[in-house]
């Protein structure tokens, strides 16, 4: 199959968006982890929780991982 020089640049500008879009989330997401890692840290010190505490990091790997399937959810959209 022949590529013109046509497809071949709309090809390339095509793959440049995607790069692009993937490094963005992928800073929005390191961006996100370091943020919630902060919420936490500071909170914890507000409420006396104490992170070396195994059961306490079990119940907040818990509300995270609530946290993440309502958020899942939401990005599904509405079920029809």
């Amino acid at each position: 199959m022949r590529v013109t020089k046509r497809q071949l640049k709309r090809i390339i500008k095509e793959e440049k968006a995607s790069l692009l879009r993937e490094r963005v989330q992928e800073g929005v997401s390191r961006g996100m982890h370091i943020a919630v890692w902060r919420t936490i840290e500071e909170h914890a010190e507000d409420l006396q929780l104490d992170l070396e505490d195994p059961s306490i990091l079990v119940s907040l790997a818990a509300a995270l991982d609530t946290v993440s399937r309502e958020l899942r959810d939401k990005a599904r959209g509405p079920m029809r």
